[in-house]
């Protein structure tokens, strides 16, 4: 099996695509906290936002899976064997350090707000409010714990990582199951086996959409494991067909169940968004369209920092919210300025965390240490 599998170029078309998706998170997460206040969340720009900021979610997912199934393809090619210490201290210290940025981030925020008495420390919103996005600023200290074990922490004042701890969570279980199918011994394909239950129980407990959003990253996976079997080319050939079935499914669903555009959480708004996703895979994996572009190293240089931009995006515009909310008040021109104001400024700001808290040189070496010297305590004390 090991034999068969073929490396897997790594292209810089996936750098511009997460940050193209993390870029568009931001400016989504800008309009529902700026301007569905004077606009409502009903409006058609509301539904366009809200649309875009799905879809950029569904790419996160769609590239998380492709991405790391080829990390673990590459482990096993690189080793003979499945390294699960080199894959797991690739994740820590490429999720950990930026998160715990994000959690001292937050807190600071928290702290600015409530010793200036900033709006948000008791309220967001002004009485002419059509919509308020967050009620107040709010977090504990618990949050800090929930956060860490990625079990849904922070959410009032930092919503996006809502997706972070379902992405966490598959990570482990692609670990777990490639455990399972590469181990030899039964008794580590049974341990295995129960982590992969316990996680995905787990997981299903902290998001009702684990689930679907789990079926997206899987076929992320499913496409870079055909990549690597070789299949690519095969699979490039059935795009005409499957891109016209796939236009057609979706448009059906659009222009025919009203659920598929204004619920998320329905069978036949899931079945919509498959299907965009599988369209998404056959135009950024398994055709060439992007590969024949000429990509500018700036375009590919937003993508080293799309996760920080992720993770830390949304407590810094609620601070940029609480600042300037009474300056704002009802008056669009004002709203306008802080926005254009907010979002560069913001996306230049996590430029600047990353180059620190996405260091893998830095942290990597640190983690995998660690797990080193802790497999073995545990051998010792055996």
């Amino acid at each position: 099996m090991i034999s068969k599998l073929q490396p897997i170029e790594y292209h810089p078309k996936f750098e511009l695509l997460r940050g193209i998706a993390a870029i568009i998170v931001l400016i989504v997460h800008a309009i529902q906290l700026y301007w569905f206040r004077l606009i409502g969340s009903s409006s058609d720009i509301a539904l366009i936002s809200g649309l875009f900021g799905r879809h950029a979610v569904l790419l996160f997912f769609l590239l998380s899976g492709y991405l790391i199934t080829l990390s673990i393809l590459t482990n096993i090619i690189r080793n003979q064997r499945f390294d699960w210490t080199e894959y797991a201290a690739a994740r820590i210290a490429r999720i950990y350090p930026p998160l715990i940025g994000a959690i001292i981030l937050v807190v600071i925020a928290w702290f600015v707000i409530r010793v200036f008495h900033l709006p948000g420390y008791t309220h967001y919103g002004i009485a002419t409010d059509k919509y308020i996005a967050r009620e107040r600023f709010d977090i504990s200290w618990r949050d800090v714990k929930r956060t860490l074990l990625m079990a849904n922490g922070f959410l009032q004042a930092n919503g996006p990582l809502w997706s972070l701890y379902i992405e966490w969570h598959l990570y482990v279980i692609a670990m777990f199951f490639t455990i399972t199918i590469t181990v030899k011994s039964n008794l580590y394909r049974i341990l295995s086996g129960l982590a992969i239950g316990f996680f995905f129980i787990y997981g299903n407990k902290i998001n009702e959409e684990f689930l679907f959003y789990a079926i997206i990253w899987f076929l992320g996976s499913m496409s870079a494991v055909a990549v690597s079997f070789g299949k690519r080319y095969k699979i490039a050939n059935l795009t005409t067909f499957i891109n016209l079935f796939i236009v057609s499914g979706i448009c059906f669903l659009y222009f025919n169940v009203s659920d598929a555009i204004y619920i998320k959480n329905t069978f036949f708004s899931h079945l919509a968004q498959i299907l965009f996703c599988l369209l998404y895979l056959q135009i950024v994996v398994f055709s060439e369209t992007i590969e024949n572009f000429n990509i500018p190293n700036w375009a590919v240089a937003s993508g080293s920092s799309s996760y920080s931009l992720y993770v830390i995006h949304f407590p810094l515009l609620l601070l940029t919210y609480s600042i300037t909310q009474n300056w704002m008040m009802d008056s669009y021109l004002k709203t306008g300025v802080v926005s254009i104001i907010a979002l560069p400024s913001i996306y230049l700001f996590s430029l600047l965390f990353s180059s620190f808290f996405e260091n893998q040189k830095l942290f990597k070496p640190a983690v995998r240490a660690f797990i080193c010297w802790t497999k073995v305590d545990i051998l010792r004390q055996k």
